[in-house]
C-alpha cells in the first residue's frame, strides 16, 4: 500500500511539473492595481520611465521625461469609474499592453505601459498627456 502511494505521488509530481502557468488576466490585474497601493508597489519595474506634458509652456507641445526610482515612487490609486473614465487597452504584442485612461469632459489622458513577466503584469512606463 505504501509503495502504491509513493508511485502515485511521483506520477502526480511529474505530470504537474510539465504544466505551464497561464498568464494573469489583465482586466482583473489592472482593476486591482489601481485600488491596492501595496500590490502596486510590488508590480513595477524600476526605474520606471515617466513622460509628461510640459504645462510650463502651453504655447508648444513639449514633453519632459524623468525616471522614477523605487525610493521615490508614488502610488496612483483611484477607482476607475466608467461613467467618468474612458478605459482603452491596446495590445502591442503578447507581452506588452497599453492601458489608456482618459476623463470624460476633463483633461485626464494617461497611458500606462505594462509588460508580462513570468506570467504577471508589471508597470514599466507612464506617458501623461493630461493638460
Amino acid at each position: 500500500m505504501k509503495r502504491l502511494f509513493i508511485i502515485i505521488l511521483v506520477f502526480t509530481v511529474i505530470s504537474c511539473s510539465g504544466q505551464k502557468e497561464s498568464p494573469e488576466d489583465f482586466n482583473i490585474f489592472y482593476k486591482k492595481y489601481f485600488k491596492d497601493s501595496k500590490f502596486q508597489s510590488k508590480r513595477r519595474i524600476f526605474p520606471c520611465t515617466n513622460i509628461y506634458f510640459n504645462i510650463d509652456n502651453m504655447d508648444t507641445v513639449e514633453y519632459k521625461t524623468n525616471l522614477i526610482f523605487k525610493n521615490k515612487a508614488k502610488n496612483h490609486t483611484f477607482d476607475i469609474n466608467e461613467e467618468i473614465h474612458l478605459v482603452n487597452i491596446k495590445k502591442i504584442n503578447n507581452s506588452i499592453l497599453i492601458l489608456n485612461i482618459s476623463g470624460r469632459e476633463m483633461g485626464l489622458n494617461i497611458e500606462y505601459y505594462f509588460k508580462l513577466k513570468r506570467n504577471r503584469w508589471f508597470l514599466f512606463k507612464i506617458i501623461d498627456h493630461s493638460t
